[in-house]
């Protein structure tokens, strides 16, 4: 993944953003260069020197036909870079729209505005005045890192000129849009019923347990639980046939018969997220609101991860014993016998320049926590299975503070031998992703 630095931000510091890309099919790419090109020769005509440039990468996706014919598909992905449009020290960031009521924000490529505090209403800065505009703008002062909005009609008097190219901040949302028409052929739908988008999301990820997110479908070649949903929203039913026909008849009355808490409870999810980032304002707004666009269904759909994670996160907690503010053995001692569960699993730089080391938790069943720096990368531990300690010497004695501020009593241990008390990994329970009982 490509990466831009921006800043200085408000605070001094600077930031790595990730560059925009786009996956369409290879015979589609003629057509998507086109649309760039007359992009450039805009800019050219505005005086803008910087051009959107492109690196574009081949790979292929093999997939089998109705006729059990095995097909190899050449795929593109392109990374995009846009021109900086500034004027008078200011570098315009991102475009505003108020749609919804509350700002969504469209940051330019190698932007963001992730920690802004989003204004609640539509008002320029400049002139101090809250009224419907079509467009409003969020710029950055190249050197204190202030950030003002700005109405579209106000630039000129704000900037004392008008800068040319603003349309090229919301271009990369453009090519996405037409990214999406190469993938998806064309099918597209003005907007759907925001708690229908759910409930199918729902019954087709099997209540969360299969949901694929749209990374794991490119990296397993597989069809993401997004996409199936679109699908189902775009699809015409005389076209379908077989397997696809039972599917979607399926899917249609196990969506109708989603319970209404079921859905109250997917968009409650949305509130535990981070606040301030741009994707938690973003699902923050949509859940809001009575109807989802095409172009944000994915992100909508996107809850029923975050509702997993909540519900993973509970499990575990309710299942560990509660955690004791002392140690387990002196330093020196050696501890034989301890049953514990692997509550962090997480690689770490190793002092040898050609290895990597594993920071290890381990919560034993008497409450004590236990700290061990394993040499090398322990792929044999895995994160949330139990294990006997059958041997392992204290070296020293720690107190960690949690995220919530929690001092935790950690005994430090070195030299362990661990054997797992299960062979598989434990099974889901039978609970829905959001913690209702099946």
């Amino acid at each position: 993944m490509l990466t831009t630095t921006i800043g200085p931000l408000a605070d001094g510091t600077t930031d790595e953003v990730a560059l925009p890309t786009y996956e369409i099919p290879a015979d589609r790419l003629g057509e998507f260069g086109a649309r760039i090109a007359v992009a450039n020769r805009k800019l050219a005509r505005h005086g803008i020197a910087q051009r959107f440039e492109t690196v574009v990468e081949d790979f292929t996706r093999e997939r089998t036909t109705e006729d059990d014919i095995v097909e190899v598909q050449h795929w593109v992905r392109i990374t995009l870079s846009a021109p900086v449009i500034s004027y008078g020290g200011w570098v315009f960031v991102a475009s505003l729209d108020f749609d919804f009521g509350e700002a969504l924000v469209r940051c330019a490529p190698g932007q963001s505005l992730d920690g802004w505090v989003r204004p609640a209403e539509n008002v320029c800065e400049h002139c101090n005045t809250v009224r419907r505009r079509r467009v409003s703008y969020v710029v950055r002062h190249a050197e204190t890192g202030e950030l003002r909005q700005i109405g579209s009609s106000c630039l000129r008097l704000f900037l004392g000129v008008c800068p040319a190219g603003l349309w090229s901040l919301s271009f990369p949302a453009e090519l996405e849009e037409q990214a999406r028409q190469a993938r998806a052929a064309g099918c597209m739908v003005v907007d759907w019923d925001v708690r229908q988008v759910l409930a199918l999301a729902w019954v087709i990820s099997e209540q969360g347990k299969r949901f694929v997110s749209a990374g794991t479908a490119r990296d397993r070649d597989t069809v993401s639980t997004a996409s199936t949903v679109r699908w189902m929203l775009t699809v015409r039913r005389d076209h379908l046939h077989g397997d696809a026909l039972k599917d979607y008849r399926t899917w249609k009355a196990a969506a109708a018969e989603v319970p209404e808490e079921v859905v109250d409870g997917l968009l409650a999810a949305a509130q535990t997220l981070t606040p301030g980032t741009d994707y938690a304002e973003n699902m923050r707004i949509i859940c809001a609101a009575t109807h989802v666009t095409g172009r944000y269904v994915a992100l909508l759909v996107s809850l029923i991860a975050v509702a997993n994670r909540n519900a993973e996160r509970a499990r575990e907690t309710a299942a560990r014993p509660a955690v004791v503010e002392e140690y387990l053995g002196e330093p020196t001692a050696v501890l034989t016998d301890i049953d514990a569960v692997v509550i962090t699993h997480r690689y770490l730089p190793s002092d040898r320049y050609d290895r990597t080391d594993t920071l290890i938790i381990l919560l034993a069943d008497t409450g004590h926590l236990l700290k061990w720096k394993a040499s090398g990368a322990r792929d044999d531990i895995e994160h949330g299975r139990r294990y006997r300690i059958t041997r392992a010497a204290v070296k020293a004695h720690t107190v960690y503070e949690n995220r919530d501020g929690v001092s935790q009593y950690q005994t430090v241990i070195t030299r362990a031998k661990l054997t797992a008390l299960d062979t598989e990994p434990a099974p889901e329970p039978a609970q829905s992703a959001i913690g209702l009982v099946e």
